[in-house]
């Protein structure tokens, strides 16, 4: 999915790994007045079609 830029959004479920998920920092990008930490970088996915 290289080809998707940040002009796009990806919908999905966590099916496992939800830990993960709770780890990410917190973000407001709707709260654009107070500055926001920097956002997680995502290294790898794995994406199954069923």
């Amino acid at each position: 999915m290289s080809h998707l830029t940040e002009a796009f959004n990806v919908f999905g479920m966590v099916v496992e790994g939800m830990e993960v998920i709770d780890s990410l920092t917190p973000r407001d990008p709707a709260n654009i007045a107070t500055p926001q930490p920097p956002g997680d970088t995502i290294i790898s996915i794995k994406i199954e079609e069923e």
